[in-house]
This record gives structure tokens, sequence and C-alpha cells, in this order.
């Protein structure tokens, strides 16, 4: 479609949409995909994991950081592992026990907001994940679920309804 042109001469522009995107290295440093509350993020991934953890652990929130230059601070699989239910990195534990998430992150839709804070700071501070984005013109965003489940079974396909929001404030 020549609607898509654009989209089409940027290698791999799926990818930049994800939450899981990072910037390449450089001269093995990360590089910042945007920064909130003072801090540098590698990855939306990063800056919703550490979320869940602001409020009674301001200092495990800020290991999800680049400032921190912790072993999860570049790789979004880590946060995600280090932020979730097991707090496992490859099978080992990462996450001390006594340390949980937040009583109230997922109250009132507040993670749904921090999620959207995150890719909203990713698309305004980040040329090429701008870029990508704008190129999306009106088209719906989905995210197809893989599943090994039977056809009937399959879990949904997610919409992405706050990045369609962004893309409209940034058109506007």
């Amino acid at each position: 479609l020549i609607e898509f042109n654009e989209l089409a001469k940027i290698k791999n522009w799926r990818r930049v949409l994800s939450n899981f995107y990072t910037k390449p290295k450089e001269d093995g440093k990360v590089v910042p995909l945007f920064k909130l509350d003072g801090l540098n993020w590698a990855a939306v991934e990063h800056y919703y994991h550490g979320n869940k953890f602001k409020k009674n652990n301001p200092d495990y929130y800020k290991l999800f950081s680049i400032n921190s230059g912790s072993q999860i601070m570049d790789d979004p699989k880590k946060a995600l592992g280090a932020g979730g239910k097991t707090g496992k990195i490859s099978g080992k534990k990462f996450r001390p026990m006594d340390i949980v998430i937040d009583e109230d992150f997922f109250d009132a839709k507040n993670n749904e907001k921090i999620m959207e804070k995150a890719q909203q700071a990713k698309y305004e501070q980040d040329e090429l994940s701008k870029r990508v984005l704008l190129g999306t013109k009106d088209a719906k965003l989905v995210h197809y679920v893989a599943s090994r489940k039977p056809k009937g079974e399959r879990p949904p396909n997610v919409v992405f309804y706050d990045t369609m929001r962004i893309r409209n404030r940034l058109k506007n």
C-alpha cells in the first residue's frame, strides 16, 4: 500500500512499536529510549515493571532504570521477570521475598495509566519511535497473540487503544 511507503523504508518497524523495544547500544553502552521521573529508561517495559514497586520499594524500582547500572536495566525480558509474579530471571530468584508489588498498582486502572505515560514519553522523546507510530497513519494497531492452543481456544488479539490515543495526540 502506497499509504505506508514511509514505514516500508524502516527496517523492523513493527519491533519499534513494541514495549520491549530498546535502542541499539553505542560503544557497548545502553542508550536511553526516554527519560521519566528524573531517570533514564531503556524500554517501556522497564518503566512499567519498575513502577510496581515505586511506592513501597523505591530502591528496587530504581533498579529497572539505566541510572542504576543493574543487571536488569538493559534487557526488557529481565525487567519482565524481575517485576513479574515470580520475581525470577532465567529461572533464578532475583527479587527478594520481602519486596512485593505495591498493593494499589492494579487499582483504578493505575497500571494502564503508567503504561500509557511510559509510551507517551517514548513516542515524544524518541524520533524513530515517533516516525514509526505516525507512519501507521490511522491503522488499527493490534498485537497478535501467538498460541499453542487449538484454533477455537486462542487468546484474543490485543488492540493497542492507548498507543492509538498517543498517535492521535502526536498528530494534533
